[in-house]
């Protein structure tokens, strides 16, 4: 039996934990590592339903989340399309080798900065001013989760990123809580509904004299699929936006991820870990960034610098365009 969710490593994701240094894997963009949580509205999708199952983050983990700081930054058009990336934050985000990427953020930095000299202002438009810039450089937490996608069983483990909100109505804390919530009716049809209100010790108590195990949803042997119901989000003036909302819940009977137990193996031991799909970039890189410049990785120099567009020849565009590949791996999925 492999790697598997535990009831422990899913109650510690509501605490502080630091997790063990992510290997650092440079990989190429690839749209089977990412759970597509967008609708096509332009051809008339309002409406999709995904189902999954959640595997342990990672083959040396059995947390079924990873929980990671982000700063979504303003970049030149020829990194993002968009003219937005979101990029990990290496300060604040536990598990990152900080020996590789350092222990410092420069948005960080910028934010810690603007809010001191917000603090110092008298002036009401300037401290606006150094309060936007704070709030544009701060860092928000998201949750990544691992996951195989009924249905497309064959691409393998895929990743799905999320903002985490102060509400609480986020995915993960939405699977938290029909965690506890079927975990506690397994609970009530045991031992009836005033069993819980027993003091957490007793209760483990009384379930390891019985040798009784309260259900796991997220259990990967004895759990069950979840369900996505995404739909499509409608502006005020009833006009189709890109966002999507998302209700999640348990779907179909009690049964492992998979029949095939070498394919749970594969799937639990794939080595891709979520830092090698949302790219991790080091401090160096994040500074040259923040200064609304774009990086480029000088292989003479062996170090990130500044991009010179006098850099018109062949072998340096090569360069460029090599590393440039490494900027798609954050998609807004």
């Amino acid at each position: 039996m492999g790697n598997n969710i535990t009831p422990e490593s899913i109650e510690t994701i509501e605490k502080d934990e630091k997790q063990t240094p992510q290997q650092v894997v440079q990989s190429k963009f690839d749209e089977k590592n990412y759970l597509n949580m967008k609708l096509n509205t332009d051809k008339g999708e309002l409406s999709r339903e995904i189902k999954i199952r959640i595997l342990p983050i990672d083959s040396e983990e059995n947390a079924p989340f990873k929980k990671v700081h982000m700063h979504y930054v303003k970049v030149n058009k020829h990194i993002s399309d968009r003219g937005f990336k979101n990029y990990i934050c290496i300060k604040r985000t536990e598990g990152i080798d900080k020996d590789t990427y350092g222990s410092k953020c420069p948005y960080c930095e910028i934010a810690a900065d603007a809010w001191k000299k917000y603090n110092e202002a008298t002036d009401p438009a300037e401290k606006t001013e150094w309060l936007n810039l704070f709030k544009a450089n701060c860092s928000d937490e998201y949750g990544i989760i691992r996951c195989i996608e009924r249905g497309h069983e064959n691409e393998g483990p895929k990743f799905w990123k999320f903002r985490l909100r102060t509400d609480k109505l986020d995915a993960m804390n939405t699977i938290l809580k029909l965690y506890h919530t079927r975990r506690n009716e397994s609970i009530e049809e045991k031992y009836g509904t005033d069993f819980l209100s027993k003091p957490r010790e007793e209760q483990e108590a009384i379930f390891e004299k019985d040798g009784f195990t309260p259900f796991n949803l997220l259990d990967i042997y004895e759990g069950k699929d979840l369900k996505l119901s995404l739909e499509a989000v409608y502006d005020k003036n009833g006009k189709l936006t890109d966002k999507v909302t998302v209700n999640i819940t348990d779907y179909g009977s009690v049964k492992p991820i998979s029949q095939n137990e070498e394919e749970i193996e594969q799937w639990i031991n794939n080595t891709k870990k979520w830092s090698d799909v949302f790219t991790i970039k080091p401090y160096e890189y994040l500074k040259i960034l923040s200064e609304g410049k774009s990086p480029y990785f000088d292989k003479k120099e062996n170090k990130w610098v500044e991009w010179d567009e006098n850099f018109k020849s062949k072998q340096a565009t090569a360069e460029a365009n090599d590393i440039d590949e490494l900027d798609t791996n954050d998609v807004p999925f």
